[in-house]
């Protein structure tokens, strides 16, 4: 009798589906400057964009990180509309097609999310101050497409509205005032995706958490 309880018992475990593990929630990307991650603006087309990228990790709720050594950036911001005022550059755009796609080598993990501008919603950049030559660029965005291999995890946006932004100290095209008059681009972009749309650091803060991010990333890699 008792040999058929196991076996009973034991029939039933088989037969259960298999517990699934509960999504951890992913609620913000950053790209880290210092990182291979790119930006160029050309005049000819009034198009913004970005390139690149070597390095970026993923922060869930419980602050766990989840590393990644090979990034792939893309963006595209059109429909310029030209604000810069007492030597201070600025430019709106009125589209922004964009993507972040991560891999960890080690692990085969990988990361994709892509979207597009809010509805309704601008692409602002911006100069920290006049002839900085730095620029803070932030808009509210949609995210379409979020897909996790390798992690059971989940984008944490409850509205369909992330804050998206980045910074820029300008490689080339020195002395910007305006975005009509000369292309400029930077070698060192630093790009922050958050689920909470409501969480937007100012220029200063950013470039100390693209800098603390390096630093994660530099100590992890020589353990």
């Amino acid at each position: 009798m008792f040999r058929s309880i196991v076996a009973g018992m034991l029939i039933v475990a088989l037969l259960a589906p298999p517990l699934l593990a509960t999504p951890v929630e992913i609620v913000q990307i950053v790209i880290a400057g210092g990182f291979g991650a790119k930006a160029a603006y050309t005049v000819s087309d009034q198009t913004l964009r970005w390139t690149d990228g070597v390095a970026g990790f993923l922060l869930d709720t419980a602050g766990n990180a989840y590393e990644f050594d090979q990034v792939a950036v893309a963006a595209a911001c059109t429909g310029m509309t030209d604000q810069s005022a007492g030597g201070q550059a600025r430019a709106s755009f009125s589209s922004d097609n964009w993507s972040l796609s991560m891999i960890d080598s080690v692990t085969g993990m990988s990361a994709t999310l892509a979207g597009t501008l809010y509805p309704g919603a601008k692409w602002v950049e911006e100069e920290t101050a006049a002839n900085s030559d730095v620029l803070a660029g932030k808009g509210f965005v949609s995210v379409t497409t979020a897909a996790f291999n390798g992690l059971t995890a989940q984008w944490g946006d409850d509205n369909n509205k992330a804050g998206l932004q980045s910074t820029m100290p300008l490689s080339y095209g020195f002395n910007l005032a305006e975005f009509l008059t000369q292309d400029f681009g930077s070698e060192n972009v630093t790009i922050f995706l958050f689920a909470d749309e409501t969480l937007i650091p100012e220029p200063l803060t950013m470039l100390l958490l693209g800098v603390g991010a390096v630093g994660v990333m530099r100590r992890r890699r020589a353990h």
